[in-house]
């Protein structure tokens, strides 16, 4: 019974530390953190400003989940990616095709607007978002460019150069006409950019 209890009291706390998120994601989104108030994310939470206190114990801790859960949701979706067992540019284009995807989802831009307009008063929030980035996301390229590379199929004298310019050129196809232009990314263009930074990329690197 007490189990039980307590198994319910949990999911009540992780139904609000949610609620709390989502409506700091949100008015954050819209208004600004600046001119946010953790007041009002309680209330658009619809809960008790000592609720929002129990689960963070600042609008900062507020604006640091909200990158964290971004992060992790991206990387979930890289993680999924189902990656052919041969064919080099097959395996790139897969790869990038789910980075690109994920780099074209509203939320992605959403999040860079977000630290783009806030990171000077909080870079140590944006350099963690990053870092967390990073090794999910570089680690599985780096681990495939070096099985090619033993293989002979490619070359570089430079792994961070190599992985960056691939990831680079995504990002500039996809990013800019978000943040710049303000343009949704529909999948021809995904698959386009995709395909041109695989091609550029493999000229450059394939044996």
């Amino acid at each position: 019974m007490a189990g039980g209890l307590e198994a319910h009291q949990r999911a009540v706390a992780a139904e609000k530390r949610a609620a709390l998120v989502e409506a700091a994601r949100r008015l954050f989104g819209e208004r600004g953190y600046e001119r946010v108030s953790v007041g009002a994310v309680a209330k658009a939470a619809g809960v008790s400003l000592a609720t929002l206190y129990k689960h963070f114990e600042s609008k900062e801790a507020l604006f640091g989940a909200i990158l964290a859960e971004r992060c992790d949701a991206f990387v979930r979706r890289l993680a999924a990616t189902d990656v052919p067992a041969e064919g080099l540019e097959a395996q790139l284009c897969a790869f990038a095709e789910a980075y690109a995807r994920g780099l074209a989802d509203p939320s992605t831009a959403e999040t860079l607007r977000l630290l783009i307009g806030d990171a000077p008063a909080f870079p140590h929030l944006a350099e963690a978002f990053f870092t967390r980035l990073e090794g999910p996301v570089q680690g599985p390229l780096r681990d495939h460019l070096r099985l090619q590379r033993e293989a002979g199929l490619i070359d570089y004298d430079d792994e961070q150069r190599a992985v960056r310019e691939l990831l680079g050129m995504l990002e500039g196809g996809v990013l800019w006409r978000m943040l710049l232009r303000g343009e949704g990314v529909d999948d021809a263009h995904v698959r386009e950019v995709v395909h041109s930074a695989v091609e550029t990329w493999l000229a450059r690197y394939a044996v």
